[in-house]
C-alpha cells in the first residue's frame, strides 16, 4: 500500500518553474500625468479560491477531469431527490 504524502502547498506564490500555471492578473498602475501602465501578474493559489473580476484563470486536462468528477458525484448523489421531486 501507498503512503499519501501531505505536501504544504504556498498560498503566497506560484511555483518559480512557471509563474503562470494558475492563470493571471491584469494589474493598472498609476504612473502619473493620467498615464496607466498595464502589468500581467500571475494569480497565486489563494487567488483562485477568491477570484477578482477579469482573472484568467487556466484550465487543464487534470483540471476538466476533476470537475467532471465531481458533477458526476453531484448528479449521482442528488438523483434520488430529483426523481421524488418530479424533475428530470
Amino acid at each position: 500500500m501507498t503512503a499519501a504524502t501531505n505536501k504544504p502547498i504556498s498560498a503566497a506564490k506560484p511555483p518559480a518553474e512557471d509563474p503562470f500555471c494558475y492563470g493571471w492578473r491584469i494589474v493598472r498602475r498609476d504612473i502619473g500625468d493620467g498615464y496607466f501602465d498595464e502589468e500581467l501578474v500571475p494569480l497565486r493559489l489563494i487567488d483562485l479560491l477568491h477570484p477578482e473580476e477579469g482573472d484568467q484563470v487556466l484550465c487543464n486536462y487534470d483540471h476538466q477531469r476533476r470537475v467532471r468528477y465531481l458533477a458526476d458525484v453531484f448528479l449521482a448523489r442528488t438523483a434520488e431527490l430529483r426523481r421524488l421531486r418530479g424533475g428530470a
